[in-house]
């Protein structure tokens, strides 16, 4: 495997002061060298606020001048400034990182895909110094086909992974794996297929500090029906207890968030719905730890077309969700959204020349940094005022 691009600890020239910067915004960043198109998928947080990573894709040209995805992480200090960028290329077709999380030591863990000639997908997972440098990673982690969608840090400071394993017998079912984050040496396993054997799929995953994990994602009561909002628990030991439906079968198309509130035992899932007319919504769900309803909202967007939510997360009790509306039939828009704990609308944002948000993360001060992609087709890191 190949690393390539900047060497560690250079700071690849970007001014955080941008022109697309205003009131509600600290600062607009986007990675110096990163070509158009590109796209940032994923942003993760060290707990003291100072350091973080960006994870995505960019479009290169390979030796046929034809276009490939190569995936990225890139590193960035609370000012914006960009301080290392890796990228690598696996297979020669499309690679993507879509998840990261950063250790109280500046290490960070990047999962992802890589699809070959053949157009076979396949997971894998690195992780990276504070400087860059490559400590370890794990193709296919658990031997099979896996698609790795998310990852989370556990109360005993293992990495949890999650996502899907494509079968020929049962279409994609959902798949979980832990790893030591000091070796990578895998830990415990599971996968699960919905009685009815259609398409399951975990998209999001988090921890409780009691130990137990959550996922969120979807199954198919029905083969080739819609799709169902579900979550799953585990013990600490990896003993799966319980699938828990959360919305009627076919109600959505999309999931793209779990926030887990240790406070209260809270949770939040946000995704998508297919509306009439080929046109979608953002959904988030509140949930109390039974698994009962606090609240749900619905985001049209302002010109009520296509809208997806991009991710969610708590802050100071309230929620944040992020996301991409259709502002008219060709464009996009990045919009983020504060509800309070009853699930009330505090605030909007629609900032002029992002568009699209696919994930967040809040800093000790509250406030949020957004990855996503600007007009210009270039991947963009937005520091949103608390």
């Amino acid at each position: 495997m190949a690393v390539l691009g900047c060497g560690s600890n250079v700071s690849l020239g970007t001014d955080p002061k941008d022109l697309r910067l205003t009131d509600e915004m600290l600062w607009v960043a986007s990675p110096g060298d990163a070509p158009s198109p590109s796209e940032g998928r994923g942003v993760a947080l060290a707990a003291d606020g100072v350091f973080g990573v960006m994870v995505g894709y960019v479009t290169v040209l390979d030796a046929l001048q034809r276009p490939e995805r190569d995936a990225y992480v890139t590193a960035f200090d609370a000012a914006g400034t960009f301080l290392w960028s890796r990228t690598f290329d696996l297979a020669d077709r499309a690679d993507e990182a879509v998840s990261a999380l950063v250790t109280a030591e500046h290490e960070s863990v990047v999962g992802g895909s890589t699809t070959d000639a053949d157009g076979v997908r396949r997971g894998w997972i690195r992780k990276f110094s504070r400087h860059g440098d490559l400590l370890w990673e794990e193709l296919e982690p658990s031997g099979g086909n896996e698609i790795v969608n998310d990852l989370a840090l556990g109360s005993a400071g293992e990495i949890i992974a999650v996502g899907y394993v494509n079968s020929f017998q049962t279409g994609k079912d959902v798949w979980i794996w832990t790893y030591d984050l000091l070796t990578g040496k895998a830990g415990w396993g599971d996968f699960y297929d919905g009685a009815s054997h259609g398409d399951d799929e975990a998209v999001n995953v988090a921890a409780w500090n009691s130990g137990n994990t959550w996922a969120a994602g979807y199954q198919q009561t029905t083969p080739g029906a819609g799709k169902e909002l579900m979550s799953i628990e585990w013990t600490a030991s990896g003993t799966r207890t319980g699938v828990r439906p959360l919305t009627p079968q076919a109600s959505i198309s999309g999931v793209s968030g779990l926030a887990l509130n240790e406070t209260n035992g809270d949770y939040l899932v946000c995704g998508t719905r297919a509306l009439f007319d080929r046109r979608s919504a953002a959904v988030i769900y509140r949930r109390d730890n039974s698994g009962a309803e606090v609240w749900e909202r619905t985001y049209e967007g302002e010109n009520a077309e296509s809208n997806v939510a991009g991710g969610c997360t708590f802050s100071a009790g309230d929620t944040l969700v992020v996301g991409t509306e259709a502002a008219q039939e060709t464009a996009r828009q990045l919009f983020i959204a504060r509800y309070d704990s009853l699930g009330q609308r505090l605030w909007l944002r629609r900032p002029a020349g992002l568009t699209s948000g696919n994930a967040v993360s809040v800093g000790p001060d509250g406030s949020a940094y957004v990855a996503g992609s600007d007009t210009a087709g270039r991947a963009t890191l937005t520091r949103f005022r608390p």
